[in-house]
């Protein structure tokens, strides 16, 4: 079984992806940044490997939102936890937020919120098999064409 990470703050939408990673592992799940530090240490001190890391990207801060939240996310576990495939979870569907994701060389999948199970399932069960699939979105995003593959 696969060990899952995944940081997202809303409620509904964390529960969801937690009974759908489920299927294919152990799910570690955070709701902030705050409670993300408590599972980190966690993680590190009883030598946890991840396998995969679902992350959204816009988690609430001090200051509101903080759109950088996630990016660190993403840098910590792969300093700590050896790179592990990254699939990006985001309300953001703009040209910046995926530039960004494209930056990120374990980022394996950007996802729109908004997607269908299927899709979801696709892309955890190909980023646990090692396929360096590239990213893939759904939504219009300003400069951007729709339903975009982008392959590593």
């Amino acid at each position: 079984m696969a060990n899952i990470l995944l940081v997202e703050d809303e409620v509904s939408v964390r529960l969801a992806l937690e009974l759908q990673l489920s299927a294919h592992g152990e799910v570690y799940a955070a709701d902030d940044r705050e409670e993300w530090e408590e599972l980190r240490q966690e993680l590190l001190r009883t030598d946890t490997p991840l396998d995969l890391a679902v992350i959204d990207l816009c988690l609430p801060g001090v200051a509101g939102f903080d759109f950088d939240a996630g990016f660190a996310i993403i840098e910590q576990v792969g300093r700590e936890h050896g790179n592990p495939p990254v699939i990006v979870i985001t309300v953001r569907n703009d040209k910046d937020a995926w530039d960004r994701a494209l930056g990120c060389p374990a980022v394996h999948y950007f996802v729109t919120k908004g997607w269908r199970a299927d899709e979801l399932k696709e892309a955890v069960t190909r980023s646990l098999a090692g396929d360096a699939v590239g990213l893939t979105l759904r939504g219009q995003i300003e400069g951007v064409d729709e339903n975009l593959t982008y392959g590593r």
